[in-house]
């Protein structure tokens, strides 16, 4: 019989338990730091909850369940769910850090179970909550020994009003962003191919390369979001200038990047990822998602994002180039014979009233 874990599952052993308890130790104090409360909810979902608003991806990644019910994706659905049909003081800032499940493909890096550590703000439209959520994830980084992270920008409202100029229909639309969300695994041409695949004509790839390659550095960004003219643009130009001024006080200084979409199909506005080289994938992304939680009851703005433990755990036993790290216990009471076990017991049990981590011996020697 095969007993071993299932296909993209893990066991963790006592000193990978310890680097992932200091990752999650050191994300949850900054969260505190910056006010956010704790919060979660239920592994398991109605599939009617889960399929709300992910996407077609998503769609097919969902661990479905006998009964209607399925495995959490990810951390931001449920909390819609919640907010939408509960009463918060707003603004309504959380932190959730828990394990979601997604039915892909395993390979390096990438697992079927994994941690996101989320932060949220429910009921603001304001730029200051964008500024503030990579203000916090950027300190995150910073506090785990990562310095220097690329933080990127862009809207959805962008690319939207770029495929309403270009004639990109609302079918279509979903399918050219979750190509274009592919930028940085694979190269331009592949791309280009796969887009001609899903029926999006020569010129209207042109056009959206021609936008998105276009401009290097904020200004000329947002100088070419400008040149598309609409109203929706504008919103997104004005909506981005508001998150990059915030920014400014927080010593973090985003760059906007038009080739930037976010997979997930419910983000309306504003989305960003940090990296911490251009080679190497996301460490944290998120963004608006102002229509979401009308989905489930009432209508409010909101904005997070996610960082991606087991990356950071990764990045960080390859930073460090060994997995050792400082055992927990600080004293260990050894018994030179039985009769001293009674004191070895109490010796030990005034050792932890003090807060110093102690173990006895457990094996009967002497």
């Amino acid at each position: 019989m095969d007993f071993s874990v299932p296909k993209g599952m893990r066991d963790f052993l006592p000193q990978e338990m310890r680097e992932r308890e200091e990752v999650i130790d050191s994300i949850r104090s900054t969260f505190r730091l910056y006010g956010y409360a704790p919060f979660d909810t239920p592994a398991v979902e109605k599939m009617e909850t889960l399929q709300r608003k992910g996407g077609e991806e998503i769609e097919g990644q969902i661990f479905k369940i006998e009964g209607g019910l399925g495995l959490r994706f990810d951390l931001t659905v449920p909390l819609a769910r919640v907010c939408g049909g509960k009463q918060f003081s707003l603004p309504f800032k959380r932190y959730a850090i828990a394990p979601v499940w997604r039915r892909e493909e395993p390979q390096k890096g990438r697992f079927r179970e994994f941690y996101q550590a989320d932060i949220d703000v429910v009921g603001s439209a304001s730029a200051e909550c964008e500024a503030e959520l990579l203000a916090c994830a950027n300190e995150c980084l910073e506090r785990l020994g990562f310095a220097n992270a690329a933080i990127k920008i862009n809207s959805r409202k962008v690319l939207d009003a770029l495929c309403e100029k270009i004639g990109v229909g609302e079918e279509k639309k979903g399918a050219l962003m979750r190509s274009l969300d592919k930028i940085g695994k694979l190269d331009g041409e592949e791309i280009r191919k796969e887009m001609e695949r899903k029926g999006i004509g020569k010129q209207e790839i042109d056009g959206v390369f021609g936008f998105i390659e276009g401009a290097k550095g904020n200004e000329k960004a947002l100088a070419k979001i400008r040149e598309i003219g609409t109203k929706k643009a504008l919103e997104a130009e004005s909506e981005l200038s508001a998150v990059l001024c915030a920014c400014k006080d927080y010593g973090i200084t985003p760059q906007i990047d038009l080739s930037l979409v976010r997979g997930l199909a419910y983000y309306t506005g504003t989305v960003f990822e940090i990296k911490l080289s251009e080679d190497m994938g996301s460490v944290a992304g998120g963004g608006r998602y102002d229509s979401l939680i009308s989905l489930f009851g009432k209508r409010l703005p909101a904005v997070g994002i996610s960082l991606g433990i087991e990356r950071l755990i990764a990045l960080l036993r390859e930073k460090r180039k060994e997995s050792k790290g400082a055992p927990y216990t600080k004293v260990f009471v050894a018994c030179v014979n039985e009769k001293a076990r009674d004191y070895a017991r109490k010796a030990a049990g005034e050792l932890r009233s003090r807060g110093i981590c102690t173990e006895i011996d457990l094996m009967g020697r002497n």
